[in-house]
């Protein structure tokens, strides 16, 4: 018996048209792992930035707690830790207010006996 049938010599092809979805199917794990890192990026860069952020404001917070230390015990106030935190929640208050006119208004006491 003897096959019988067109062979194929050259073939040429103009255009492929395919389905973006299935493309998307194909590939749909390799594109979750590229979304998860580009999102675990992004992640990681907010935290350098957050990190470096709050170290800075925490910084600058510790110089002030010194200089209001300083600044008490120049005045020779007899210095508490009840002092402290409440000239501290003082000062943070009209700073996040932006009001320093409160300073004025509710001086701190100096207790009785301490020269000013």
């Amino acid at each position: 018996m003897k096959r019988w049938g067109v062979q194929v010599t050259l073939l040429s092809i103009d255009s492929v048209k395919f389905d973006r979805e299935i493309l998307k199917g194909i590939n749909k794990v390799a594109m979750r792992q590229d979304e998860t890192d580009l999102r675990d990026i992004e992640a990681k860069r907010d935290a350098a930035r957050i990190r470096t952020v709050l170290g800075a404001e925490a910084e600058i917070e510790g110089e002030r707690v010194k200089a209001i230390i300083a600044a008490l015990q120049e005045s020779g106030v007899d210095i508490t830790p009840d002092l402290i935190s409440k000239v501290i929640a003082a000062t943070s208050d009209w700073q996040m207010e932006g009001d320093f006119s409160m300073q004025t208004q509710n001086p701190i006491q100096i207790p009785p006996g301490v020269k000013p």
